[in-house]
């Protein structure tokens, strides 16, 4: 049940990967502890709700997947405009 975090650090790491001569290697802490604990306390909210922690643990993969597609749906609709 480790997917939805993993899922969650992925686009830093991705960022980080990109750009590993200008980001140094300590300004990851922050922001991988910030989206591990938001994802926990989703984590943690959808298992007091549903009651079964693989299911909320499917749950909370479903909740990260929008913020994957909102920057790609943001560039369409400006390519759509100009």
């Amino acid at each position: 049940m480790i997917h939805p975090f993993l899922l969650a650090i992925f686009p830093i790491l991705g960022f980080f990967v990109r750009n590993t001569t200008e980001v140094p290697l300590g300004d990851l802490v922050m922001p991988i502890a910030v989206v591990f604990l938001l994802t926990l306390a989703t984590w943690l909210f959808a298992t007091c709700l549903l009651g079964n922690p693989l299911r909320a643990g499917l749950f909370t993969t479903l909740c990260l997947i929008p913020f994957y597609f909102y920057s790609a749906g943001s560039t369409t609709k400006n390519a759509v405009k100009h």
